[in-house]
């Protein structure tokens, strides 16, 4: 992922009824199956709604590596995606540490926070803002974020400011 910025990337079609809405991503491989890395990071975005895997997303299977890198180098489809998972992630503290004493990517989302408001960066200033604001939350001496579940039908996200 390193060299990613000059490989050739495959069209994507977002909308499926909708022509004009292709974009492109690069194609990875797993176990010799082909994937859009869009759809890979979407997948692990679904994973990382359940708060037990949010780190083992990020540390053990190396996601923070891949994730620098995409948002560094990636287009804006790939940084879309990336950003959007890294969010998910982020919801978790040791995570929200990591990313935080991460200095290239404090300074690139604070990039991203201040693109001229267009289609095509509402996406990336949207959750550049929503990391850098959950950081600047957990790094808040008195934060506590706790999930309770409301008419025991779904759960609720509370932050709770002491």
């Amino acid at each position: 992922l390193q060299e990613i910025k000059n490989l050739e990337r495959c069209p994507l079609v977002i909308d499926d009824g909708d022509e004009s809405n292709v974009r492109e991503a690069l194609i990875i491989e797993v176990n010799d199956t082909y994937f859009y890395v869009t759809e890979f990071l979407n997948v692990l975005y679904n994973f990382a709604i359940s708060d037990e895997i949010k780190y083992d997303i990020y540390e053990h299977y190396q996601m923070k590596l891949h994730l620098d890198v995409l948002i560094e180098n990636g287009n804006s489809t790939e940084r879309e995606y990336a950003l959007k998972l890294l969010w998910q992630l982020s919801f978790d503290q040791r995570v929200a540490k990591a990313v935080a004493n991460n200095d290239d990517i404090i300074d690139t989302l604070n990039e991203f926070k201040n693109l001229d408001e267009s289609p095509e960066n509402d996406k990336l200033i949207k959750n550049s803002t929503g990391i850098l604001w959950l950081l600047d939350k957990f790094n808040s001496e008195n934060v506590k974020l706790y999930f309770y579940l409301k008419d025991s039908v779904k759960p609720e996200l509370i932050v709770s400011l002491f």
